[in-house]
Order: structure tokens, then sequence, then C-alpha cells
């Protein structure tokens, strides 16, 4: 798998890829990549007052339809040859999350379980089939933001669990995060300590969720 050292700030991202050994990982134009060396990088011009209409706030909008001006992150069963449920273990961050459809008449679709449009921790999305899927997806606040996921078949089959991290409103401090991760991941295992003279100075629109033709 390839290590990003920069954080994803446009273009198409299976953020939810699923192999067919049942492996969670992410996938853009450059390959697979473990979600934990990945950042999302959401920049501040995503805001939208718009989306106050819909969920009684402001946010910053990735929407269904692809804006190359922004990342389209979405998710991708297909090779794993079974229907899904991926589910949200934990979300953290300093807002809520939203991630819904567009209606078949307007207004808005929900895609998880109990048909909220709120992501929180204990959501779940019903992949009821082998699919590639776009949605909308809604950031109420700026900063980071990290949702740990899985995703379990239905014979009981589960993924690896796996941290996304997600930068809202700075691009800046997504790159900060990115090379500190990127650092972290490529840094050998340290062994007994070298003494030294002196110390070393110490100085983050389609109707309903698009889907493939391929996949309809």
């Amino acid at each position: 798998m390839c290590i990003r050292d920069s954080p994803l700030t446009e273009g198409h991202i299976d953020a939810f890829y699923v192999t067919s050994d049942l492996t969670l990982v992410l996938k853009d134009d450059a390959g697979l990549h473990a979600p934990e060396d990945v950042t999302l990088a959401i920049p501040a011009s995503a805001y939208r007052e718009e989306t106050a209409a819909i969920l009684g706030a402001g946010a910053y909008f990735l929407p269904q339809a692809q804006d190359p001006d922004l990342i389209w992150p979405g998710w991708d069963t297909t090779e794993s040859g079974t229907p899904l449920s991926i589910q949200f273990l934990d979300i953290q961050g300093p807002g809520s999350v939203y991630l819904f459809s567009q209606g078949t008449f307007g207004g808005t679709a929900p895609l998880l379980d109990g048909d909220s449009l709120e992501l929180t921790s204990g959501s779940a999305i019903p992949q009821d089939h082998p699919g590639h899927v776009h949605a909308n997806w809604a950031f109420t606040a700026p900063g980071t933001y990290t949702m740990t996921v899985k995703a379990v078949a239905p014979d009981g089959r589960e993924t690896n669990t796996a941290t996304y991290r997600w930068v809202v409103g700075d691009v800046e401090e997504a790159e900060e995060e990115t090379a500190t991760a990127t650092t972290a991941s490529a840094a050998p295992a340290s062994s007994a300590p070298t003494p030294t003279s002196a110390p070393a100075a110490v100085s983050y629109t389609h109707l309903r969720a698009h889907e493939t033709p391929e996949h309809l």
C-alpha cells in the first residue's frame, strides 16, 4: 500500500473500499492506502450557509455530484462480493457530521440505519448489495474529526477496524497532520538510546446516492 505525504484535497476517493478478502482500505487514483496513513482535507471554501435549510446549520459541504475543487468521498464494496454493514464504531470531532442523498422528488434521502441523516458513533450504512456509492457529506464546525470504522458481512465475517482522519476548514493544519503521521509511519523502531554530549532541540446530483452505472 502507498503512504501519502500530503493530504487529499480533491479527486475521487473510495474512503471505505472493501477488498475481496474483506480488508477495509482507502482507494484513490494513486492506489490503495491504509486509512490511518491518509488525511482527508476539506477547505474553508466548502462552507455553505444553504445547508441550514436541511440541517439547521451552515456546514462544510461535499456534494454528491463531484466538484473538481473538493474531495469526492464515497464507498465501494463491489470487490467484496457480499452485502455489508459499514459500521461507525466511534466518531469524534468539534461538530456534527451528516451523510445523506437526494430524494427522488428533491429534498433528502437517508442512507443510514434508522433513517437518520446525522452520522454518529453507532451509525451504520446498510449496503445491501455490492456497490459503488457517493453521497452528500456535511461537517458543521472546523477542526479535526476521526471515524473508527469496520464492515460486517451477513455471515459474521468482519473487516479490520480502521480509523479515518478528516481536517475541516484548514488545509495547512491537514498538511501538518499528514506530515506528522507520515513521519511516524516511516520511522524505524528505536533501539536503546545513544548517549550524546548535549540534548537535541525538540521543536492536522443524482436523485439518490450515486452508484456507477455498472453497479445499478
